[in-house]
């Protein structure tokens, strides 16, 4: 997919998980979640500005946050609602919120992909958390029925070292019939094997 080798690392990984958990069948709905998606080439613009360099059209164009999810639909020739999803630390939570939500509304299946770049260094220094400080991608593809319940729970008196969508894909891979999920801000979501839910 020429579209998707123009993206960031972890954005074009995304983009691969995305289609590989899709099985190549398009879902219902897709779902985007990153909380800082693109910030590398945002500060590669900037800097690029405050230098008086000539600014790269590819590197503007997909600057944007859903430009992972739109080159995965445009690559895939997909034409499903799509949401990008960013809300600062429980980005995660949120992005499985919208995903809960496509599915209340009647999506047969819908496919939730997260993924962060590390955090560049100029921008990066202004931030409290210097994140997971490696390039990641996840992808799920979520339908109703027997799956998991998840229910949120009290916040953890320590924030996550590992990212939310890795805990998340290390117990399904374990086969976990309950365990919990912890975001960088210590929220956390219990899941436990049901016959109703996710």
């Amino acid at each position: 997919m020429m579209t998707v080798r123009r993206l960031s690392p972890a954005a074009r990984a995304a983009a691969e998980c995305a289609a590989s958990a899709s099985g190549g069948k398009e879902p219902g709905y897709v779902v985007f979640a990153s909380r800082h998606a693109e910030l590398p080439r945002s500060e590669k613009l900037l800097t690029g500005l405050a230098r008086r360099e000539g600014e790269s059209p590819a590197d503007f164009s997909m600057s944007v946050h859903n430009a992972a999810a739109g080159s995965l639909c445009i690559g895939m020739q997909w034409t499903v609602p799509v949401s990008s999803v960013a809300a600062g630390a429980g980005t995660f939570s949120a992005g499985l919120a919208e995903t809960v939500s496509a599915l209340a509304a009647g999506s047969p299946t819908v496919l939730l992909a997260y993924f962060e770049n590390a955090i560049p260094p100029v921008i990066g220094s202004s931030f409290s958390s210097p994140g997971c400080g490696i390039p990641f991608a996840t992808a799920f593809l979520l339908a109703e029925g027997p799956g998991f319940l998840v229910q949120p729970a009290r916040k953890s008196a320590s924030p996550a070292v590992v990212p939310a969508p890795l805990q998340l894909a290390r117990e399904l891979e374990r086969e976990s019939p309950t365990f919990s999920v912890t975001e960088e801000d210590g929220r956390m979501t219990l899941w436990s094997s049901c016959d109703g839910g996710i």
